[in-house]
């Protein structure tokens, strides 16, 4: 059977470093399978640890950095939360993404996020710490630039260039069906009545539903679909769902992945059957790892969800496509439609395919980074209690907040890399005595 109930499994108490007690405490309760991921490959290199941990990042944060204007913060800003995607005008954009830990906050902590990022990813792609450093440079330098502008702009892709422009490129040639979702996918289509496709379970994206969730998502879809119809937006047709494995720092919270049928579109027109396929993402939002550690009172939202998806229009140049949020089961998630993994700036993809990378490029990437950083800013200026616009530009004009905030993002990411090698050992047993766990919990009595 497909559905079958959600297993967790305790985990070890027997000794666990200081940055490992609280990571436990923030992962108690989730999908034991998952976390076995999670912890093996945050044990692999300071990078994915730093990554998996950013309530840790947050909660050690330096003091001296809350004199920075007040702004929306993506709060886990680093190299792998940029990406491209197809907006709800279904054009093409790179942007900042994942707003899970989203606030409002100095602009320190976005800023300080994404240097520490981006000296323990550069030895990672096998670049030493003088290019960290001027990479590092070089990203506050076009923050700073774009900022001091005062104009929001956002990145076309007839102008985008480099490992940016290729991934921009690529998305924009992809029709609606693409070789990315059909390998996801089994089954056949023969008819409205008889649609076998289903989510595969054998390619590591998806695992089989648990039984206490298949119903509430069935029915929040079927919700979904009702509002679709109205709007005119093409008849939905459930598929399938499953449990979506995405991400490193929610693994193992629910997610899930939705199968749907479009009947047709937008404009009353049948669609193809070799582009009739949405894939819908559902993923629970507990609330902001990063919000506790601001000390600063917190605009009220509806919901988590509400939250992200609110900070995320402010910050985007445009939403991604069918973004909202959603109750399910009394919980909160995000909606939004899924789109290819492949479409992040996945450094280490792009080393393994090319076998190297330009500094150049790498370069060129990062300014770009600091440009979008900078224009989210300014679109979200003025937003209940963000800086204005006029004080973004005044403090992008000084620059003895710069050297400060190198010093800091280079400790911080060797702070960091000092905690993984304290509990990478911790993080490998434990993934292996959660997955023994784990296998001997679904054994026959």
């Amino acid at each position: 059977m497909r559905a079958r109930r959600a297993r967790t499994v305790e985990i070890d108490a027997a000794y666990r470093p200081p940055a490992i007690r609280r990571l436990v405490e923030r992962d108690a309760g989730r999908a034991s399978g998952l976390l076995v991921r999670k912890y093996q490959r945050m044990a692999a290199d300071p990078f994915a640890f730093f990554r998996g941990a950013g309530h840790i990042f947050h909660a050690d944060f330096p003091t001296g950095f809350d004199e920075f204007p007040l702004v929306w913060l993506n709060g886990d800003l680093h190299l792998e939360n940029f990406g491209t995607y197809r907006g709800d005008n279904r054009l093409t954009y790179f942007d900042l993404g994942d707003f899970d830990e989203g606030a409002l906050g100095p602009a320190s902590r976005d800023l300080m996020r994404f240097l520490s990022g981006l000296h323990l990813a550069m030895p990672l792609l096998g670049q030493p710490a003088t290019v960290a450093d001027r990479l590092a440079r070089a990203y506050l330098a076009a923050y700073a630039n774009a900022l001091h502008e005062g104009k929001a702009l956002w990145l076309d892709h007839r102008l985008a260039s480099g490992l940016i422009g290729n991934l921009m490129t690529n998305l924009e040639r992809r029709q609606s069906c693409s070789a990315w979702l059909r390998s996801r996918v089994e089954g056949q289509y023969h008819g409205p009545r008889r649609d076998s496709r289903r989510l595969r379970l054998d390619v590591g994206k998806f695992m089989p539903v648990p039984a206490e969730w298949r119903g509430a998502v069935e029915r929040t879809v079927e919700r979904l679909a009702k509002d679709q119809e109205r709007a005119g937006q093409g008849s939905w047709h459930l598929l399938d769902i499953a449990w979506r494995v995405a991400g490193l720092g929610t693994l193992g919270l629910p997610r899930f992945g939705v199968l749907i049928r479009v009947a047709q579109g937008s404009a009353g027109r049948p669609i193809t059957t070799e582009g009739d396929l949405l894939l819908l993402d559902l993923k629970q939002q507990p609330g902001s790892a990063m919000a506790p550690y601001l000390h600063l009172d917190q605009p009220d939202f509806a919901s988590e969800a509400d939250r992200i998806v609110a900070i995320e229009n402010r910050l985007q140049a445009v939403s991604p496509a069918l973004l909202r949020a959603v109750k399910i089961s009394g919980q909160s998630f995000t909606l939004r439609e899924l789109q290819p993994e492949a479409d992040k700036l996945d450094l280490a993809k792009i080393l393994a395919s090319s076998g190297h990378l330009e500094s150049a490029d790498l370069a060129k990437a990062v300014e770009t980074m600091g440009r979008l950083t900078a224009w989210a800013q300014l679109r979200s200026a003025g937003r209940q209690g963000s800086a204005i616009a006029d004080q973004l530009i005044a403090f992008a004009g000084r620059k003895d907040w710069r050297p400060d905030l190198l010093r800091a993002g280079r400790a911080m990411a060797k702070q960091t890399e000092q905690l993984w090698r304290n509990s990478r050992d911790w993080l490998s047993t434990e993934s292996g005595r959660l997955r023994d766990a784990a296998a001997l919990a679904t054994m026959p009595a």
